[in-house]
């Protein structure tokens, strides 16, 4: 249960941070929810990754949609899946993680979306 209540202390942190810029989407969930790994979804998710990247902020992009892995034969379409697969970033999400770190973080990303064509 702990580990839960840190995860979502992290979300909750990283969503009162974030919320507020436009360009930026969370997943909503329930109070009796609590994600694995904090997802956002943007435009252009390397963009992001590549100036965190500049200041040692770890991020990852979102697993590509499924439908598009090569050992399907028969490839279909999921327009919702790859929608969100092709715009989705994780961000740090460790237990380890001090909230002073994740302000830290928030405020890198805020500041990418001030002084960035993105």
């Amino acid at each position: 249960m702990q580990k839960f209540l840190k995860k979502k202390k992290i979300f909750n942190t990283y969503y009162k941070n974030l919320n507020k810029i436009k360009d930026i989407e969370f997943k909503n969930f329930s109070k009796n929810e609590c994600p694995w790994f904090i997802d956002v979804y943007l435009n252009n998710p390397s963009k992001l990754k590549k100036y965190l990247e500049k200041f040692n902020i770890q991020s990852r992009l979102v697993y590509p949609s499924l439908n598009t892995q090569k050992f399907f034969k028969h490839k279909s379409n999921c327009p919702i899946s790859e929608k969100y697969c092709s715009r989705g970033l994780w961000l740090p999400s460790s237990l380890a993680l001090k909230n002073s770190e994740i302000i830290m973080i928030c405020k890198k990303i805020k500041n990418f979306f001030l002084t960035n064509d993105h």
